[in-house]
């Protein structure tokens, strides 16, 4: 769920570089990063990322994040196993989206308010949050301000939380999420 979570906030980040500049942008899954922090036990925090991205950016200021689901990276095999199968269930939802449609205006580069379109476990829910955009010309940056919390129960993910936390034999796994992200798209020519 975290990762989920984090994944929509990077694709809404996504959309606010497109309106930069009327050309086509295609994200840079190696310049790029969505990353997400868990408490468990209401002491021990986790950082988790997600490493398979893609996304674009249309001439048309349309904006869109993909998130692989199965590409959770705990640190924890076991654990990305179970996130995979109990948590995102990525045999029927293996991608989070995020999706902005930044129209043909499209917004400056600097600080903003950026609101898109999560699609996560089969919920679509409107999102915002604060990111910086940057543009050299070659490459659009979107990078998130301060973290964007995602809620396990806005997307029917509270029941995959609870099986992760009966599996692992723990008191308590929290059902919110900040999730950070850096994302670069580089221009198509």
């Amino acid at each position: 769920m975290f990762k989920g979570t984090t994944i929509i906030v990077a694709a809404i980040s996504a959309g606010l570089l497109s309106a930069t500049a009327q050309a086509n942008w295609t994200l840079n899954q190696e310049e790029s990063s969505i990353y997400f922090a868990t408490v468990k036990n209401a002491t021990t925090s986790e950082v988790h990322q997600f490493k398979m991205l893609g996304g674009e950016i249309t001439e048309g200021g349309k904006a869109s994040l993909v998130i692989k689901l199965a590409s959770v990276d705990t640190a924890n095999p076991i654990r990305d196993e179970r996130m995979q199968k109990q948590l995102f269930e990525t045999d029927k939802y293996p991608d989070a989206t995020v999706s902005v449609d930044l129209g043909s205006e499209g917004v400056k580069v600097g600080s903003q308010m950026l609101t898109a379109t999560l699609n996560l476990h089969g919920v679509d829910k409107e999102i915002s949050t604060q990111v910086f955009v940057e543009q050299d010309g070659k490459s659009i940056k979107v990078s998130s301000l301060a973290p964007l919390v995602i809620s396990a129960p806005d997307f029917s993910l509270d029941k995959g939380i609870e099986a992760l936390r009966s599996l692992a034999a723990l008191t308590s796994i929290n059902l919110t999420v900040p999730v950070t992200f850096r994302l670069v798209y580089d221009m198509q020519k």
